[in-house]
């Protein structure tokens, strides 16, 4: 019977076409990875010509006649952090879900900065993202959110909610809290209830733009790695050194009009 069906000559052109399909989708899928990484490791801030990412333009300060990055990497400058584009992947604590961020994984105690400056309008507990800060942009159009602060002294003790923050300015730190529905949302972190340690110590960084959702930020946080805010410690608190050293001018930045790339899906 097989070897009836092999001396078909219709088979056998119909198993060569299946053969040379899986071929060009196997080779596809390698080229568009292998370019992708290629693309943000070597320049990553080509991202900058994704329609998508259009509101990168708010990142921009002029001062002196000069153009400078005014937005932050999320962790301070001078500590060890690793992370990946997990967007987009499952998630099953509370049901099946997506993930809708990137985790910067790094130790415990380690300060996270803002991004971008804006008004915090949701401070305290959620049972996903633990003791966790969000800040809405001065225009309202983003919403960035950083989650799974640590168990004891997760936000600095200034900052409330109402609390006006500037970009690079130390909002708390690096923890492991979280997944947990007993404790009341929005409950603040002199409750000793609070749960950590269900996974390792990170950042959860979300933005969600006005009407469209959450997006990727990876390769917003890969550009960003250019610009991270030193800091010092005083009377026990992480605070930022004024405007970051590593500053960097926008006049140095080259973008690329050829540059195709999409965002994971939004929520």
């Amino acid at each position: 019977m097989v070897r009836y069906y092999l001396r078909n000559t219709k088979v056998r052109i119909f198993i060569l076409l299946t053969l040379i399909m899986l071929l060009f989708l196997i080779f596809t899928s390698a080229f568009f990875s292998i370019f992708t990484v290629a693309a943000f490791s070597s320049s990553s801030d080509k991202f900058l010509d994704i329609p998508e990412y259009s509101f990168t333009k708010d990142m921009i300060l002029e001062k002196s006649g000069e153009k400078y990055l005014d937005w932050y990497f999320p962790i301070a400058d001078g500590f060890e952090y690793n992370y990946v584009d997990t967007f987009g992947a499952a998630r099953d604590f509370g049901g099946v879900r997506t993930h809708l961020g990137i985790d910067i994984m790094c130790d415990e105690g380690i300060p996270i900065v803002a991004i971008e400056g804006g008004e915090v309008i949701q401070i305290g507990w959620n049972y996903l993202g633990g003791w966790r800060i969000g800040i809405n942009s001065n225009d309202g159009s983003r919403y960035w959110y950083y989650a799974h602060m640590r168990k004891v002294h997760p936000y600095v003790k200034t900052i409330t909610k109402g609390s006006k923050i500037h970009s690079g300015q130390v909002i708390g730190y690096i923890g492991s809290s979280g997944y947990d529905y007993t404790i009341e949302r929005n409950s603040m972190p002199e409750n000793p209830n609070a749960v950590d340690g269900k996974f390792d110590p990170h950042l959860h960084l979300g933005l969600e733009l006005e009407n469209q959702g959450y997006i990727n930020p990876y390769p917003l946080l890969m550009y960003l790695e250019k610009n991270k805010m030193p800091v010092k410690k005083v009377s026990g608190e992480y605070k930022e050194m004024g405007k970051s050293i590593k500053q960097r001018k926008i006049s140095e930045v080259k973008t690329s009009k050829t540059t195709k790339l999409t965002s994971s899906p939004k929520k």
